[in-house]
């Protein structure tokens, strides 16, 4: 019988592309802030020539630790068109470096400034529906409200708007229907398939999509993680933040070549190879969420060694990360 809680969400939504070093505080308000665009272009455009000034309220940790985390300059992206799977993460460090930066938001032939005096930083609880909320509004000369976008940034880098479902939500329906284990194993055994089979096609039914895109879109992922790790074991210097933490990947990079020839060098290398993942997401660099930013290191790593080191073939590579979607979305649900 099929499962009343189904997994009905995608792989892709479980490996997102973006800039760290944070799910929540930069992909998701990125995200928001580029949905709110949207819709501003959707205005009536009597309704859209009202709109002198923007603001945006910050609530839960996005206030608490959003500067460090680099969500105003996530929003203040979003909010100029760039979108987290496609933005120059150098371009977007650039961003809000001084609190007299202004930048113009364009939509309907108007142009109207944002920058840190734009931004609201709200202390102490809430009574919205999750801490981590976003109000951004578009005000008129006297200050009254043309139009609210309230979004919360959810976790993983999803994000859910007021009003509506939750990003990720679809209502189609997949050919396999699971919501544990059991009922995984129950599919296998029944319809004799691989789980890499079982997977392929719930992501058809649920995205649309063909088989052969669903491949170009995992080999995509997995082509950013190994970039993330590559960037990562030649970068040096400090990463940003207070406290000037010294990136530790190239020098445990080195030490791993020194002792290539002994049997457990591939740990070390492991080890190099996740932590430059995660120094690259600490620096604010592009990132695959697995399933967050924070722990967007250790798959990197593994499948970099599994590639470099034991020349795993394309299609185990593409069977692991299959595989790792259908583990990872069970324990989302426990």
């Amino acid at each position: 019988m099929p499962s009343k809680n189904a997994i009905t969400t995608s792989l892709f939504d479980l490996f997102k592309v973006g800039p760290g070093p944070s799910s929540s505080h930069t992909i998701g308000p990125m995200k928001a802030a580029y949905l709110f665009l949207q819709q501003l272009t959707q205005l009536p455009l009597e309704q859209a020539q009202r709109g002198k000034t923007l603001q945006i309220n910050l609530y839960g940790s996005l206030s608490a630790t959003g500067k460090g985390h680099g969500t105003d300059r996530a929003i203040v992206g979003g909010l100029l068109g760039w979108q987290p799977h496609t933005c120059d993460p150098i371009q977007l460090s650039g961003l809000m470096k001084k609190n007299e930066d202004t930048y113009e938001v364009q939509f309907q032939g108007m142009k109207v400034p944002v920058s840190e005096s734009s931004i609201v930083y709200h202390k102490g609880k809430t009574s919205f529906p999750h801490p981590n909320t976003m109000i951004i509004r578009l005000l008129d000369e006297v200050g009254q409200t043309v139009m609210e976008g309230e979004f919360y940034s959810v976790g993983g880098g999803f994000i859910q708007q007021k009003g509506h479902e939750t990003e990720g939500t679809t209502h189609r329906l997949p050919v396999y229907p699971y919501a544990t284990m059991e009922e995984l194993q129950a599919h296998l055994r029944a319809g004799n398939l691989t789980l890499s089979q079982l997977m392929i096609e719930n992501e058809k039914a649920l995205t649309g999509i063909s088989e052969k895109e669903i491949i170009r879109k995992i080999d995509q992922i997995l082509d950013f993680m190994h970039k993330a790790v590559k960037r990562g074991i030649r970068a040096k210097g400090i990463l940003p933040g207070s406290i000037r933490l010294q990136r530790k990947a190239p020098l445990l990079y080195e030490r791993a070549k020194q002792h290539a020839s002994t049997t457990d060098s591939f740990l070390i290398f492991l080890n190099s190879y996740c932590l430059a993942a995660s120094e690259e997401n600490a620096a604010g660099s592009i990132v695959v969420t697995a399933p967050t930013s924070g722990a967007s290191g250790v798959f990197p790593g593994l499948t970099y060694l599994m590639k470099y080191h034991f020349h795993y073939s394309p299609q185990k590579m593409r069977d692991g990360m299959l595989a790792a979607g259908a583990i990872g979305w069970i324990f989302g649900k426990t």
